[in-house]
């Protein structure tokens, strides 16, 4: 008897895109699927949407609540599902025909969690970029989106898996967490999860500039929490993701916010004792792109050469 695969939907004010992300879920080539979605407080017509395609669909669930927030609204879903599986789609997302009945044919009894690629397209479906994985360690560092995986869902119970309630960062702590209680993975080249860009998005939204009430520290620490031995590729996953937050928040930001925040990052990586001695060209970051190696390389550089002031100058837009 085919096992059956729960596919969770948190949605918000998706009125727009949320039927697309249902029909292409509806439409999956493996059957039996429990589809849960779970409109999070929306202020549009999202619920009206969903309830008439639950008119018409007896395997979709639809769950209407006060709005608290994505990670919420994750951990409920995980809690009610019934399947054996579990996989998350975003309102805005979509899947291809074949997505589930792939995972599925990669997913074993040796194996909690199967990842694969994605494709990021604009609001009008033009490909930005395509990412297919090569199964290198790495990988499931660079994919730590909730999307684009399935999970064995007793995995996920049985060891309180659960997304952090924070505005930056939730799937990131949920992806370390099943890492920290050591997930058998298995990564696949298969691309079939489309994410679509959103400008309006919170995560496009809140993440630009220093934004006082989103501690970069805060979702950090939580991680390093997690782990009594902090993992080599752990640590320069803290690098990288702070050159990030530093270069992407703080593009908005004043000169002085800029270099006031490097100097605090750097201190918790120093206070925690968590420098990396990977460089961006270590073999074992297989699957990085060049950009990103050379992203890590040239902010080192800065650093290194006294530069970073010169450069928030040019930088900053704040």
């Amino acid at each position: 008897m085919p096992r059956t695969v729960s596919v969770v939907i948190p949605v918000y004010n998706a009125q727009e895109t949320i039927g697309k992300c249902l029909d292409s879920i509806i439409g999956q080539d493996y059957q039996p699927i429990e589809i849960i979605a779970i409109n999070d407080g929306s202020t549009d017509d999202s619920l009206a949407v969903l309830q008439r395609y639950a008119a018409t669909n007896a395997n979709l669930v639809v769950i209407d609540t006060p709005n608290q927030g994505v990670s919420k609204t994750r951990d409920n879903a995980i809690a009610i599902a019934t399947g054996e599986f579990l996989a998350f789609v975003d309102c805005d997302d979509y899947i291809d025909p074949d997505y589930v009945t792939t995972y599925m044919g990669q997913m074993d009894d040796n194996h909690d969690i199967v990842i694969g690629g994605w494709r990021r397209v604009d609001g009008q479906g033009k490909l930005m970029f395509e990412r297919s994985l090569g199964g290198s360690e790495w990988e499931s560092y660079i994919n730590v989106y909730a999307w684009s995986k399935l999970y064995r869902r007793d995995f996920l119970v049985a060891n309180n898996v659960q997304f952090l309630d924070y505005g930056i960062g939730e799937d990131v702590y949920f992806a370390f967490t099943t890492k920290a209680k050591h997930a058998r993975v298995k990564i696949i080249s298969y691309v079939g999860y489309t994410w679509t860009n959103n400008a309006t998005s919170v995560s496009n939204t809140s993440h630009k500039g220093l934004n006082q009430n989103l501690d970069v520290l805060h979702l950090l620490g939580k991680i390093n929490s997690l782990f009594q031995n902090k993992p080599e590729l752990l640590r320069y996953y803290y690098r990288r993701f702070l050159v990030w937050w530093l270069l992407y928040s703080g593009r908005q930001a004043t000169r002085e916010e800029f270099l006031l925040e490097h100097r605090r990052v750097m201190a918790w990586i120093d206070d925690n004792r968590v420098r990396t001695s990977l460089t961006p060209f270590s073999p074992r970051l297989a699957g990085e792109t060049l950009f990103e190696r050379l992203s890590v390389f040239a902010f080192s550089a800065l650093e290194r050469f006294h530069l970073l002031g010169p450069f928030a100058f040019v930088y900053c837009k704040g």
